[in-house]
């Protein structure tokens, strides 16, 4: 209580403050990113250096009536205990004619993650109830849809990763990709078996191939920086459960390709990996067979699946694994695999006639 109180002395001398400041520079009003956090400490009954906060909003990315919206990051982060570097300032990734949205949250509890949506219409600011974020068993979104709307599954599953110590790493690929589903974890685990069993030997380079591609590949291309533009990720369309069948063999689970080559040599190996998503033992866990639950109805699924996953021990070798390897002797056989209209399972595996 003796900190709360404190804290809240603090602000309201801030707030006496930012009046001062006002008069003495003739009449200049608090910036939006001030007014949003005093808003957002005013409902949430918090102070701005309270432990557990975290701020989960798309400024950085989005404009506000034509201007950037970065500075209201430098003011959170100057003004409060929510920054980049402690991984409680969470920008989402987004399109920058999105409207601009801040969930302020503080976490009261283990099961209580006090949250308050600032929205912005032109220079006035909205909060909506106090609502609580907090996704577990069964949890509902329709609640969290009412306040969020469509960003409702991104900000949830996102300010869940965080006060869950999700590796921050992979929180912020998640913000990239804009959510934190599933998918996006898996991806963790195929970066780590690619560094882990196909590092890289002098002079080499990777190149990813989403076959098929899924939210693994925004994780993949951000923590090993293989990007479109940089030609060291390429995706092909691909069923994600179709095996692919040879006359020899049934390859199933296809979890990508990749590739390590030395131009100047001219050498290096592909491989076709396969991912086993180990859902089992997390749907076991909660008392429901497989056949109960719904991974695109059952949004709770995500977060908790992220938590199970990363509360509990896992190497990348539980999830991941190499179908087959060649061998790469020439930059003709690079080509053969990346090259527009290549098949590169039918160059590695061998052809599945049902293709």
């Amino acid at each position: 209580m003796k900190k709360w109180c404190i804290g809240m002395l603090v602000w309201c001398v801030a707030g006496g403050m930012f009046a001062l400041s006002a008069h003495a520079m003739g009449g200049h009003q608090p910036t939006l990113g001030q007014r949003a956090l005093m808003l957002a400490m005013g409902t949430l009954s918090a102070a701005p250096y309270d432990e557990g906060l975290a701020l989960v909003t798309n400024a950085g990315y989005v404009t506000h009536q034509g201007e950037s919206t970065g500075d209201i990051l430098d003011t959170v982060t100057r003004m409060s205990d929510i920054g980049r570097g402690k991984g409680n300032l969470l920008s989402i990734h987004n399109r920058r004619d999105a409207p601009l949205f801040m969930v302020f949250v503080h976490q009261k509890g283990p099961k209580e993650l006090a949250a308050v949506s600032i929205t912005a219409t032109g220079n006035q600011l909205t909060a909506s109830e106090v609502f609580n974020l907090r996704v577990d068993v069964g949890t509902s979104f329709a609640p969290l849809k009412k306040v969020l709307g469509s960003r409702a599954f991104a900000v949830a599953t996102l300010a869940n990763a965080y006060y869950d110590g999700i590796p921050e790493s992979l929180v912020q690929a998640a913000l990239f990709h804009d959510h934190f589903c599933c998918g996006v974890a898996s991806g963790y685990f195929t970066a780590g078996f690619i560094l882990d069993q196909r590092p890289l030997r002098g002079g080499e380079s990777y190149t990813y191939m989403g076959i098929p591609a899924w939210c693994q590949d925004d994780y993949i291309t951000h923590a090993l920086n293989l990007t479109p533009g940089k030609r060291r990720y390429l995706s092909m369309v691909y069923p994600n459960r179709r095996p692919w069948k040879t006359q020899n063999a049934t390859w199933d689970n296809i979890g990508g390709v990749i590739i390590r080559f030395n131009k100047a040599s001219q050498k290096g190996d592909a491989t076709v990996l396969r991912y086993q998503w180990q859902t089992n033992a997390f749907v076991e866990s909660l008392g429901f067979s497989p056949e109960e639950l719904d991974w695109h109805k059952d949004l709770w699924l995500h977060a908790c699946y992220n938590r199970y996953v990363f509360q509990n021990p896992h190497a990348s070798e539980d999830f991941v694994s190499a179908h087959k390897t060649v061998e790469l002797n020439s930059q003709a056989d690079f080509d053969r695999l990346t090259r527009l209209g290549a098949n590169p399972l039918a160059v590695i595996l061998g052809e599945d006639t049902e293709w």
